[in-house]
């Protein structure tokens, strides 16, 4: 979309430098993979969920893309276990993850992944460009120690002064430091490796507190996807739109998986209250239009399946009966 920020760079960068730009009609996105091969894609500048998307459909395979040299994943979390398998997928590609909300466009930081083994469960948003600041500061806005989680500020050259006609949402977002630099509040969790590169943790705004214990969104989808081999995964709270969450709902990106065997591997490192009470499949999760995973849009397919399976009428039918009903009425894995 031209009201992508990322786009603008894949138009003038590619003009700037004599390159052709091969614009992916809708068909072809449904098949990221034949689209990189059938142009012989050189360079490939995408969200994750994209990346997500090859895996799916099982094509993101060793040495699949030989034509790629720079591959950039922005927008979005980089899982490890995508991009570990893009890199092998991609031979002569560099593979690189950058990071930069559209108040510091179009990407202040990137992480350029090598042979080392990312122990996060996704990869950092690495370093600061050249004229950028990465800050992690607590909520007084003073600076944080290495490995304390705290909130992403940007500082430098690329930061917007300020929303066009809206000084109420300018005057939260574009704060002054107490020394007196103008910054740009993320919203974004964050902390400093020991390395020097930056881990994203999470937005600010997807902790939840529910039975009175407050969650972190997404330690649960990190645990969801290694518990099913690096599917993707959602958590939300539970009743969507309520004031007082009661419990979480997740899901993942996939016709089928083994829900049980789920549960049972992410009760050993979760807590009860951070345990799913409900996961569903969903084939594919809706996206916005940058191709980004929609999560509204996804908790309002959860609250139909939801209400789909809870009014299925199975009255008089045997377990075994109401059991098959609602799998189909839900689509949900037998």
């Amino acid at each position: 979309e031209l009201t992508f920020d990322l786009s603008v760079h894949d138009l003038f960068l590619c003009w700037e430098n004599g390159a052709t730009l091969v614009v992916a009609s809708e068909k072809e996105l449904r098949m990221p993979s034949s689209y990189i091969n059938e142009h012989g894609i050189t360079c490939w500048f995408s969200v994750p969920s994209l990346a997500y998307q090859v895996r799916l459909q099982e094509d993101l395979v060793p040495g699949a893309f030989p034509t790629l040299r720079s591959s950039l994943f922005c927008g979005e979390a980089l899982p490890t276990i995508v991009a570990t398998e893009w890199v092998r997928a991609a031979p002569n590609s560099i593979v690189e993850n950058w990071y930069g909300p559209t108040e510091a466009t179009i990407a202040c930081s990137r992480y350029i992944l090598g042979e080392e083994s990312i122990a996060d469960d996704t990869v950092p948003i690495g370093k600061a460009f050249d004229a950028m600041e990465l800050l992690v500061l607590d909520t007084d806005l003073t600076p944080l120690p290495t490995g304390e989680a705290g909130e992403l500020f940007l500082a430098g050259a690329q930061v917007a002064t300020g929303y066009l006609n809206d000084p109420e949402k300018t005057a939260a977002s574009f704060v002054t430091l107490p020394d007196g630099k103008p910054a740009y509040r993320t919203g974004d969790r964050a902390a400093f490796g020991e390395d020097g590169n930056v881990r994203f943790l999470g937005r600010v705004d997807n902790q939840v507190k529910v039975r009175g214990f407050r969650i972190e969104l997404g330690e649960i989808e990190a645990a969801l996807r290694s518990a099913s081999s690096g599917l993707n995964a959602v958590a939300l709270a539970w009743p969507g739109g309520a004031e007082i969450a009661t419990s979480i709902v997740a899901a993942l990106e996939t016709e089928d998986a083994d829900i049980a065997a789920i549960q049972a591997a992410i009760s050993t490192t979760l807590p009860d209250y951070m345990v799913p009470s409900m996961i569903f499949c969903v084939p594919e999760f809706p996206k916005n239009a940058s191709g980004k995973v929609d999560r509204r849009g996804l908790g309002e397919v959860l609250v139909e399946r939801s209400r789909i399976e809870s009014e299925a009428d199975t009255s008089g039918l045997s377990k075994e009966a109401a059991f098959l009903l609602k799998s189909i009425l839900t689509h949900a894995p037998l």
